[in-house]
């Protein structure tokens, strides 16, 4: 197909591509943040979308059209004649038409599933490559071990392009050594060539301190909350040290770090139909992870929640493990409110979720949906002081629940 277009993928701007298990589109916003504050446009690939889908592709920056959107996606239809293809790979074409005809100073373009086979595996020189933390999911796809499935993130390596690396597991690691090895590969690790908040730097103020070779800065705390935020801003700030003829001063990355916007992500709900749902004192958080790692990494601020008591409202899709997912969280949690996702087939019902959280000792219960279960805790709690509610578990959840909130993203 893309060969019938005259290969536009070979005639994007500059591409910096990136997998991993999780982290990868929090990486990509900063990557922007930092680029946009230093006066550079960018092309962006991401996937999933929360609400709608042009928020797949920005061209300098801006959501694509509907219209233009609609033209690209016909064109493809076209040259395809019907022939089988998949969802992502017509919408990875699209997003190559695009960028193709409109000219970024970069392109920022994020892997679907795996590397080694992804859609989006197909520039051939890089400008540079990062994998993001390695865990498991996906497993249908990608396998059930992690060196399956670090084999086939490791595929966007390309030979003589610098790979960023953020913190693996030593196995991971050994995997992706021998792949830069083969490939030719200068590998710029986390713990070993860069640090974000090393051990022995006192980070209780929330500063973020990051070591490189040629950087040492002293920043603010990001704007995306999270300890795991310092990791994927990390990552950014690696490959910005790591790129050529791009000027990035510390000025920039310090007017990125403050302004960067990753919505579904531990992402804090303020106003809107939801919140007013709640009792006033009461707090509403999203957030879309959805596997073990995720539940590890937002653990780390639930523990720090312990002033007001944490009701969850929990969706999954029924290829997640919702024990894996829940029990980092258990003892955080007071109760649940199991839900299922609206318009998901492939979502477990509300009762599945409950009936395994009650058999982890969570106090849960089913409802019909987010509205449902947000005026339950209401009711039960209204003359509760305060209170904290985070609906998570999935993105596709966290998307519906932006939309019954009337939340916009531009």
């Amino acid at each position: 197909m893309l060969s019938k277009l005259r290969n536009p993928e070979k005639n994007i701007p500059p591409v910096i591509h990136i997998a991993g298990t999780n982290g990868k589109g929090s990486t990509i916003a900063f990557l922007r943040a930092f680029l946009e504050a230093s006066g550079y446009s960018c092309n962006v690939y991401t996937s999933p979308h929360l609400i709608r889908f042009n928020e797949r592709i920005r061209i300098k920056g801006k959501l694509i059209s509907n219209q233009y959107l609609i033209d690209l996606l016909e064109e493809c239809e076209r040259i395809n004649k019907n022939k089988s293809i998949t969802f992502f790979e017509i919408t990875t074409v699209a997003a190559f038409l695009a960028f193709s005809r409109n000219r970024s100073d970069i392109t920022l373009l994020e892997t679907g599933l795996g590397g080694k086979f992804d859609a989006t595996n197909l520039i051939k020189k890089p400008l540079l490559t990062a994998i993001t933390p390695i865990s498991i999911d996906h497993v249908k796809f990608l396998g059930h071990s992690l060196k399956t499935i670090t084999k086939e993130k490791a595929g966007i390596l390309k030979r003589n392009v610098t790979g960023i690396i953020s913190r693996q597991t030593d196995s991971v690691q050994k995997i992706l050594r021998d792949e830069a090895k083969r490939k030719n590969v200068e590998l710029y690790r986390e713990g070993k060539e860069w640090n974000i908040n090393p051990i022995d730097y006192p980070v209780a103020t929330g500063a973020m301190i990051f070591r490189g070779k040629k950087f040492f800065f002293d920043l603010p705390s990001p704007n995306l909350p999270g300890v795991h935020q310092h990791v994927n801003a990390g990552t950014a700030l690696a490959c910005v040290e790591n790129l050529k003829d791009f000027e990035i001063n510390e000025s920039a990355i310090r007017r990125g770090l403050t302004t960067v916007s990753w919505p579904g992500r531990l992402q804090k709900i303020s106003h809107g139909p939801l919140k007013k749902i709640l009792p006033n004192r009461f707090e509403l958080w999203i957030d879309g992870g959805h596997n073990e790692a995720a539940a590890q990494a937002l653990s780390q601020v639930t523990k720090t929640w312990s002033d007001k008591p944490l009701y969850l409202i929990l969706g999954m899709i029924n290829s997640k493990n919702i024990y894996k997912f829940l029990k980092p969280l258990q003892s955080y949690v007071k109760e649940l409110r199991a839900v299922a996702i609206p318009n998901e087939k492939s979502s477990f019902s509300a009762k599945e979720i409950e009936k395994k959280a009650q058999s982890m000792g969570i106090k849960s219960e089913s409802y019909d949906g987010l509205k449902d279960a947000l005026n339950f805790i209401t009711k039960k709690y209204q003359e509760k002081n305060e209170g904290r509610v985070l609906i998570c578990g999935s993105l596709y959840l966290v998307g519906h629940a932006l939309e019954l909130n009337r939340c916009t993203i531009d």
